[in-house]
């Protein structure tokens, strides 16, 4: 890589030089590390997971990736194996140091509590509702990804990008991005490290039909069901949509299913300001609720509000109850910001 093309990367570091040096200093102290991630990952945990086993086992550490899931979709599924569960893992002390990556809050955390010590636990997150719940912790909502902030750290430690490493970041970067729609102008940093990785060997081609082309005819009939259930609210300000967990069970078989559908569909629509996507689980009486939303309105907050967190503009929780009780709460809620 041209010097000159790490110069805006070096100023990016240097503004951050204090815990960079303090996460460095923690790692290269360590001989065994694990990396855990969030409940049902995205790209983006996913992303960071690989490329933190990647990089750090480049500087001789012996590394291992956990993650209970679930992995429930075609994209998330494919990488299920490369990771380690924690009824794998002996002990929490078999470990130096946890990292724990794109996770905003210790209830989100993919393992199980015996098997993780948070008081030898770094934190690398990029939520508005990010918390300290660890020894150390790197939360700076400016990126767009935790990848992005993965690549930084791998960076400032003198890690060499492969192809391979660089591959499993980008995917990270862009699955969060949204192939750059979620990019904003104070966290434009996310289109300078595609660039780099791109350089180091990332493909976007790849990333872009790893995420967007997975899906089976069933899956895209599905959509088209659930798109029809589509309402609007506060004149079209508002637009909702539904799953029951039942509907992905067909002739046997589960359907897979990823909101990142509806919501490309959703916030296409002209003069929308919030999107809402209820996923029901009948067995467990609860919903889950993802929010989407234009920049002048913080769903994170509603979000906050019933039990969950993330983004100013993107956001979930999960909420025990009946589906009609949750559902006009939640709407309720969302009818006074718009």
């Amino acid at each position: 890589m041209n010097n000159s093309n790490l110069a805006i990367l070096n100023d990016i570091i240097s503004e951050r030089t204090d815990i960079l040096h303090s996460l460095a200093e923690q790692i290269n102290s360590a001989k065994r590390i694990a990396v855990v991630g969030h409940v049902n990952p995205d790209g983006d945990c996913i992303g960071c997971q690989l490329g933190l086993r990647g990089g750090l086992t480049g500087l001789g550490k012996s590394v291992s990736i956990i993650n209970d899931g679930p992995f429930d979709n075609s994209y998330t599924r494919d990488y299920a194996d490369k990771f380690s569960q924690s009824s794998e893992i002996r002990s929490k002390d078999d470990f130096d140091l946890f990292i724990v990556a794109d996770s905003s809050s210790a209830e989100r955390v993919a393992v199980t509590e015996d098997k993780i010590d948070f008081n030898r636990t770094i934190i690398i997150d990029h939520h508005q509702s990010g918390t300290n719940f660890g020894k150390t912790a790197w939360i700076e909502d400016g990126f767009v990804s935790a990848s992005e902030m993965v690549f930084i750290l791998l960076s400032y430690m003198g890690v060499t990008f492969t192809p391979q490493l660089a591959q499993v970041l980008l995917d990270g970067v862009l699955s969060d991005n949204g192939y750059y729609q979620h990019i904003r102008t104070h966290k434009y940093g996310s289109l300078y490290i595609t660039y780099l990785l791109i350089g180091y060997g990332g493909d976007p081609n790849l990333s872009y039909r790893r995420m967007f082309c997975n899906n089976t005819l069933d899956t895209e009939k599905l959509f088209s069901k659930i798109l029809g259930r589509t309402e609007s609210l506060c004149s079209g300000k508002i637009l909702w949509s539904y799953i029951y967990k039942s509907d992905r069970n067909i002739g046997g078989q589960t359907i897979d299913f990823n909101s990142g559908m509806m919501f490309r569909d959703m916030l296409s629509v002209k003069g929308l300001k919030v999107a809402v996507f209820f996923k029901i689980d009948e067995e467990e009486n609860e919903v889950n609720i993802s929010f989407r939303s234009t920049d002048d309105i913080d769903v994170a907050a509603v979000a906050g509000e019933l039990g969950g967190g993330g983004h100013k503009v993107a956001s979930g929780c999960t909420v025990k109850g009946d589906f009609d009780t949750v559902k006009n709460k939640v709407l309720n809620m969302v009818s006074k910001i718009v």
